[in-house]
C-alpha cells in the first residue's frame, strides 16, 4: 500500500478531478482556494497515476509513504 497526500493550490474543477481520481479510492476535499487529496492506494503506480492527475489542475505539494 501507499498514502499520498496532495495539495492543489488555486481553486479548480475539483468534479473534473474527481472524474479521473475516483476510480483510486482516495478522497478529495475541496476548500475554494485549496483542494486536498489523499488516501491509500494499492502501488507505486496508482499513487503516480493520481498525482499526475492531480498536476493537471495546479501547483502542487505532495507526500508519499510506503506502507508494509
Amino acid at each position: 500500500m501507499v498514502a499520498i497526500s496532495i495539495e492543489i493550490k488555486g481553486k479548480i474543477d475539483s468534479k473534473a478531478l474527481w472524474s479521473l481520481i475516483e476510480r483510486y479510492g482516495v478522497n478529495l476535499t475541496d476548500l475554494g482556494n485549496v483542494s486536498l487529496v489523499y488516501g491509500s492506494v494499492k502501488d507505486f503506480h496508482d499513487a503516480t497515476d493520481v498525482i499526475v492527475y492531480c498536476a493537471l489542475f495546479g501547483n502542487i505539494k505532495t507526500s508519499v509513504e510506503f506502507i508494509p
